[in-house]
């Protein structure tokens, strides 16, 4: 008996499994691009079973349902950043067009059979919104035409504005370029929708295998999944230092008889080298000043001029610290000769007066930013004093309008209320119109005045004779638009 009652059940088992309704595939894009359209699909089996409904829920909210049953079969909720395209939807496809940044989330698709089971099964899958930067190719900055064996190479890669962030990457001569050489800044987040602008610094020291047949490239490479794909690429020169006359002229120099000739040519080409540098401030300075880019002038100031500089620095420093700490100086006969005292001490000037050049041309640029914010401060506190000055002046004028007026204790209610609204409307340049003609009405006219006009302004101006004198001394209608 419990043999053929296991073998039923078995079997009622094996019947269910075998038609039960099952879900195929959901297949809902990674990754869509702002403005175009994304197709969704659920494939099902149902395998004997009839369809009960089909629904689609993003991030737990239903905004598309397929019932066959009802008329029409297909119905759509409300919901932001979701519309769907009826005409070429259906129970497996949902369509939805004009995709945007809120148009990303999690999709779910529920497939449940028609009555007596109810089997219901789902699936779900993530999408997100790509906007893509519209500005071209990524951008590098802060490069220079040639680099030496020893420089460094300080430059970025910016590409803006994307959502999500854009992946950067920088190759040198086509070989990803090494990880403790890559600066990684923190994406800048403008506007409404939160769009980021990446930013990717390179910087590494120029070696001897950077070159290759004398050029060294360097490129960077933005890439949002399969959607973006755009670089940028730049091609050094290697400027090898012309080292032979430099050699061939301080020889001929150190063959005079005179320790005078030396000293003057180096200190003649320090101050060469000491004022290039001022003049190529006044030049940017001026160029920047016509453009109105001022603000950026200083950033580039810090990265480019002031780096230039410690770097020459550093080489006058290495030439002439060389002699001084080796104690040899020119070659007779193939040796090297001990450099005297006195020209010991001479060179440790030079040493000395090529750091203070240096620090002298840097000096002018922090000067000039102090002065800009310094100015800017006056400026500022200059438009604050105007404004306390107009305001206190609209006080004194109004002020002295309510003295004038409050000759007469009839009419002291109605000035107030004049005289305040005239200082709402900035008619305060009424009251000196009004003044003669009030202290020659009687106290009596003045109170019939103040009734008739609280009464109509049109009828006075219109009907009334008790104030002839006021209507031919001044413009009524202007003087009871006050109130």
């Amino acid at each position: 008996m419990w043999h053929w009652m296991e073998i039923a059940l078995i079997f009622l088992i094996f019947q269910d499994y075998t038609q039960s309704l099952r879900l195929v595939e959901v297949r809902i894009p990674n990754y869509v691009v702002k403005g175009s359209s994304a197709q969704l699909e659920c494939l099902y089996d149902l395998d004997g079973e009839s369809l009960y409904s089909v629904k689609w829920y993003k991030d737990g909210n239903e905004f598309y349902r397929y019932v066959p049953r009802d008329m029409p079969p297909a119905q759509t909720f409300l919901l932001p950043g979701v519309l769907v395209e009826l005409h070429n939807s259906s129970d497996a496809i949902v369509t939805l067009r004009n995709v945007n940044l809120q148009s990303a989330g999690r999709f779910r698709c529920e497939v449940s059979g028609e009555a007596p089971s109810f089997q219901t099964v789902t699936e779900h899958g993530d999408m997100v919104v790509v906007s893509l930067p519209d500005q071209g190719p990524p951008k590098i900055t802060g490069g220079r035409p040639r680099y030496q064996i020893g420089d460094w190479v300080r430059i970025n890669c910016t590409v803006g504005r994307s959502k999500p962030a854009v992946e950067l990457s920088w190759f040198v001569n086509g070989d990803p370029a090494e990880p403790r050489a890559l600066r990684k800044f923190p994406s800048v987040i403008s506007g409404r929708e939160g769009l980021e602008t990446s930013i990717l610094g390179l910087q590494f020291r120029v070696e001897q295998h950077h070159f290759r047949n004398g050029d060294m490239k360097l490129k960077c490479v933005a890439s949002l999944s399969t959607l973006y794909w755009r670089s940028n690429e730049e091609s050094v020169e290697g400027d090898r230092p012309q080292k032979a006359p430099v050699l061939e002229s301080r020889e001929t120099v150190y063959a005079s008889n005179s320790r005078a000739d030396p000293v003057q040519a180096s200190k003649t080409d320090s101050h060469l080298m000491a004022h290039a540098p001022s003049l190529l401030l006044l030049l940017v300075v001026a160029t920047a000043i016509a453009s109105g880019c001022v603000e950026e002038l200083y950033m580039w100031l810090q990265d480019n001029i002031i780096e230039q500089q410690e770097k020459r620095q550093e080489e006058q420093r290495r030439k002439l610290s060389f002699e001084n700490e080796k104690g040899y100086t020119k070659r007779e006969g193939g040796e090297l000769m001990p450099i005297q005292q006195p020209e010991k001490r001479i060179i440790s000037s030079k040493i000395n007066h090529v750091i203070s050049t240096e620090y002298e041309a840097v000096m002018p640029l922090l000067q000039w930013r102090l002065h800009r914010q310094q100015q800017r401060q006056q400026k500022q506190l200059k438009f604050q004093q105007q404004q306390l000055h107009q305001l206190q002046q609209q006080k004194q004028q109004v002020q002295i309008c309510r003295q004038h007026w409050h000759v007469n204790e009839l009419n002291e209610g109605v000035v107030e209320r004049k005289c305040k609204r005239a200082y709402e409307l900035k008619f305060v340049n009424l009251c000196a119109e009004m003044l003669p003609v009030l202290t020659a009405m009687t106290a009596s006219s003045v109170a019939t005045y103040a009734t008739v006009a609280d009464v109509h302004c049109d009828a006075v101006i219109a009907e009334s004779d008790v104030v002839p004198a006021v209507a031919a001394a001044l413009p009524i209608k202007r003087l009871l638009a006050v109130r």
